[in-house]
């Protein structure tokens, strides 16, 4: 389903920027065009957008809608513990299970993958005023190793589980504090509401060698389940054919607790990058991410048993990653941008699997 999916945005991306693409003598017209859309455009009317995956930092003039697609995937397949990197056997030979017993842990995840599709809408209030609305698509896949009986490193075998449905719905609004020139601050605020599933379900493979359907790890649920507040602040300019900017943006959890009894971590997260305009219509970008997410706190009552993904020790990481990336911008409001990126550094609360891979694309639309 996801490969189709992904396929599909595909052809639609191709088939935006082959309709509507400009030729160069009709370049200017469409650059006035996207500069009454809320366009960064340069005295010279060539345009600078944003890194694909900097959100929350544009707003369209008043009275316009700016439409987005997303689709992201993220690949994790190395077992950390700290920042060191560990094998299945080890853990299952030295990691605590809080749940004992038995006294290790009998389920080690090897890889997960998330997979999302993304729509956007936002709306001019004003020229430095614009609402918002995300709403997401979510599918998770998780392979575990369960080793058998109560100790030692003798593998039993190996399972997968997958969630997928509707993420956290998002709405709220981006302001712009200051604009002079190339040089523009945007302010962001949003809300994320709990539409997320926080009760997916999984057939485990026990040490026993029995299958048992229990609820998944909190990594694999689809949602936070508390109400959350998403502040950001960004600031980005441009000289020539080089633009720059910088973002701050966090995750804020308003309740003490879902309705499973526990909440999510905090998250922070500072992102800086630079982009040069090759041509009219394709510029490149390469962007470095900082990311920090605190423990969950509390415990859903329903996540048990001898397995990493079950110890709420086990989530929040401190991560740094690097990203190239382009963005396409034919004109007639249309931009296409991709990003791809790997980690730089990472150290995991506890022991869990840390990130090896992501990538991005998206289209958006301003009329």
């Amino acid at each position: 389903m996801a490969q189709t999916m992904t396929l599909k945005f595909l052809r639609t991306a191709a088939l935006a920027a082959l309709f509507a693409a400009p030729s160069h003598a009709t370049f200017a017209q469409h650059a006035n065009h996207d500069a009454k859309h809320g366009m960064a455009i340069d005295g010279h009317g060539h345009e600078h957008p944003l890194p694909i995956g900097v959100m929350g930092a544009r707003t369209p003039m008043k009275g316009r809608f700016m439409l987005g697609a997303r689709v992201m995937q993220m690949k994790m397949d190395e077992l950390l513990q700290g920042s060191n990197e560990i094998t299945p056997e080890t853990a299952a030979a030295s990691v605590a299970n809080p749940f004992a017993p038995p006294a290790t842990v009998r389920m080690v995840p090897t890889e997960m993958e998330t997979r999302m599709a993304m729509v956007s809408a936002m709306y001019g209030v004003t020229d430095t005023l614009g609402v918002m609305a995300m709403v997401p698509y979510i599918e998770r896949d998780m392979t575990m190793v369960t080793f058998s009986g109560m100790s030692g490193t003798t593998r039993r075998g190996q399972n997968s589980a997958s969630s997928s449905g509707i993420g956290d719905v998002k709405v709220g609004a981006a302001y712009t504090l200051y604009k002079e020139g190339m040089h523009r601050i945007t302010a962001a605020g949003a809300v994320s509401l709990p539409t997320g599933s926080i009760e997916e379900t999984g057939r485990m493979l026990m040490p026993t060698g029995m299958y048992t359907t229990r609820r998944l790890p909190y990594g694999m649920q689809l949602g936070s389940g508390t109400v959350d507040f998403l502040p950001g602040i960004t600031y980005s300019g441009a000289a020539g054919a080089i633009s720059w900017g910088a973002q701050y943006k966090a995750v804020l959890r308003m309740q003490s607790e879902n309705s499973e009894e526990y909440r999510l971590g905090n998250i922070h997260r500072v992102t800086g990058w630079v982009g040069y305009r090759f041509t009219d219509w394709f510029q490149a970008t390469a962007r470095i991410n900082a990311r920090t997410e605190g423990k969950i706190h509390g415990q859903d009552p329903n996540i048990s048993g001898a397995a990493i993904g079950a110890n709420p020790d086990n989530y929040g990481s401190d991560r740094i990653g690097g990203l190239l990336g382009f963005n396409i911008t034919p004109g007639n409001g249309v931009r296409i941008g991709a990003e791809a990126g790997l980690p730089l550094y990472e150290k995991v609360n506890g022991t869990r699997l840390g990130a090896s891979w992501s990538a991005r694309l998206g289209v958006t639309y301003m009329f």
